[in-house]
């Protein structure tokens, strides 16, 4: 029973993290972080660009939910609480 769970885990984790992730490399290639910042925010070269941008993409930035770091937290915080109860002797 007690490695039933333990396989309930791995295979909860791999559905959460390790699938998604290796079907988004299938489906589009290897995408660095940094590939999306020289694309979208390397115009960036005075205090003026600096600020306009800031002031068009104020509520972007403001916007927590999409942030996609803020959701990463909220959804390992969840599978550690469900690994957690999977895995707990009852």
């Amino acid at each position: 029973m007690k490695n039933l769970r333990k396989i309930y885990g791995i295979l909860l984790f791999l559905c959460v993290f390790v699938i998604p992730m290796t079907l988004q490399f299938v489906s589009s290639g290897a995408h660095l972080s940094g590939d999306d910042f020289v694309k979208n925010r390397a115009y960036i070269q005075n205090w003026e660009e600096l600020s306009n941008h800031f002031f068009s993409n104020l509520s972007n930035n403001l916007l927590f939910i999409s942030n996609p770091i803020f959701i990463f937290f909220i959804v390992a915080y969840l599978v550690q609480v469900t690994m957690k109860w999977t895995v707990s002797d009852d």
